[in-house]
């Protein structure tokens, strides 16, 4: 007996996954890996270490041998950790044993979420601009993203009335990011609670996204939606530990929420990815009490760096940019140079060696602008800065 191959077989991909755009920023990650002397101001991921203490802690947890499964909601001592830290900070009483659940980073809490929440042909409400992960997000859950623009002149502030125009009968889900990636924008308390009026009127549940909420400037105050009056039930936060505590790679972030999305969420995390490492979880529930001063300092440091760049950048020919109140992230206005912002990006990359990410991939408002994140000492920015300068006026006298 015989078995045939034939070579040619290629299996079929679902719809779902033909309409997924690869990420901007990977792209530019990996074309700049090869060049030993590029810049590198494209990936959105602090080089700061981690604290100390948690590092030991981290050690400690896996020289204890804490590498057995956790429940699949997470520690409970971490959930009670949790639910203490956002009681004292972000105004709102979570159960920790039904309303909390500790994930693999804030995307998979958002991913998580919205396939509880989001049917095929619900539209979903992003801001636009917004992070690169929502609109894949909600077409793998057969979602359809409906973009609001943001204005430069709000300081990319999402709008309430601009969101009214964008609500039908089908939308289902809002994502409202604040402090928010790529623009660093920070919604006020009124802006929000505008927000969340709509939410109450047509009856939207709302993500937010608060991944960025101790990384803020200028005395400014972060605020969360679900601390209002009747929205606790109509809203889930997310957050994570990645950008605030530099440990991006160890994978740890959470959600709050209504206990029977909470639960919902649970059953796919167990066939998803069971629960978040191990040893993260130990080292974090024991350390997160005492992050305060290592906050702080990231964020004097950043601070330092927002205004070397913003002040520099505003004074290149043909660039502008609006002082970020949040994030490390600087959204800088290239329309003046008459290119586009993936040709520019380009341009820097191949003749400046310097890694960019062009707006437009984070959404069609996007066009003409580039994400420059700050997360490099003074003296390379100050490097940076130079070549952007160069590659402006190189543009500019053509």
């Amino acid at each position: 007996m015989t078995t045939e191959t034939h070579q040619d077989f290629r299996v079929e991909l679902s719809e779902r996954v033909k309409n997924i755009r690869g990420s901007g920023i990977r792209k530019a990650f990996e074309l700049a890996a090869s060049m030993k002397d590029a810049i590198h101001l494209g990936l959105g991921e602090p080089d700061l270490s981690p604290p100390p203490e948690l590092k030991e802690l981290m050690k400690k947890a896996v020289d204890d041998d804490y590498n057995h499964y956790t429940p699949n909601q997470g520690m409970l001592e971490l959930r009670q950790i949790l639910a203490e830290k956002v009681e004292r900070e972000n105004g709102v009483k979570y159960d920790p044993v039904t309303e909390i659940i500790p994930t693999l980073g804030a995307m998979n809490a958002i991913n998580l979420a919205m396939q509880c929440l989001v049917n095929p042909g619900d539209e979903v409400i992003l801001q636009d601009p917004c992070f690169v992960g929502f609109e894949p997000l909600t077409l793998c859950t057969g979602g359809i993203p409906v973009y609001v623009p943001l204005r430069e002149e709000k300081e990319f502030r999402i709008q309430a009335e601009d969101i009214e125009e964008k609500i039908t009968p089908r939308t289902k889900l809002m994502i409202i990011n604040s402090p928010q990636n790529p623009t660093g924008a920070v919604l006020s308390r009124e802006e929000i609670e505008k927000i969340a009026h709509l939410a109450k009127k047509y009856n939207i549940f709302v993500i937010t996204d608060e991944v960025y909420e101790k990384m803020i400037y200028d005395g400014r105050k972060h605020f969360s939606m679900a601390s209002l009056p009747d929205m606790k039930e109509r809203v889930m936060m997310v957050h994570s530990f990645s950008k605030t505590l530099c440990i991006c790679g160890w994978r740890i972030g959470y959600a709050c929420g209504p206990a029977h999305l909470i639960n919902m969420m649970t059953k796919i995390q167990q066939f998803n990815s069971v629960h978040p490492p191990a040893p993260v979880q130990k080292a974090i529930f024991q350390y997160v009490k005492d992050s305060q001063p290592f906050v702080d300092e990231v964020v004097k440091i950043y601070t330092q760096r927002r205004d070397f760049m913003v002040e520099k950048l505003n004074q290149i020919e043909g660039l502008s940019c609006v002082k970020p109140g949040a994030t490390f992230y600087i959204f800088l206005n290239i329309k003046k140079l008459g290119v586009s912002d993936e040709d520019f990006a380009q341009f820097l990359l191949q003749n400046h060696r310097l890694v960019t990410v062009p707006g437009s991939v984070f959404g069609p408002s996007g066009a003409g602008y580039i994400r420059i994140c700050i997360t490099l000492p003074l003296e390379t920015l100050q490097i940076a800065v130079d070549r952007i300068q160069a590659a402006a006026e190189e543009i500019l006298n053509r």
